[in-house]
């Protein structure tokens, strides 16, 4: 996650946290895409039977966030239940 120690990792809030670890998921997809890339070029140069190969790089190795998927994204019924629970949580704490 590029933090060289770990009591920055201590001392960080949640969100930064993260952030932090969206980017190092992103940045590790990024990196797969390369190699899923590389095994499918090299899986089609082999005389294998058409029908065992998948059809695309993506159907061999889904990564969501190389791909442009949408499944980690809430749906708004999900989110409003979410600041639901949130607007319960700090009501709870300030004592209102």
């Amino acid at each position: 996650m590029g933090v060289n120690d770990l009591e920055k990792v201590y001392k960080m809030t949640m969100a930064e946290f993260r952030i932090r670890e969206f980017g190092y998921v992103r940045q590790q997809q990024n990196d797969w895409a390369k190699h899923r890339l590389t095994a499918y070029n090299s899986l089609l140069a082999f005389n294998v039977d058409p029908k065992r190969i998948p059809k695309s790089a993506e159907k061999m190795l889904h990564l969501p966030l190389v791909d442009g998927d949408k499944t980690g994204v809430l749906k708004s019924e999900q989110l409003e239940k979410f600041k639901q629970a949130v607007k319960q949580y700090h009501d709870k704490k300030n004592g209102l």
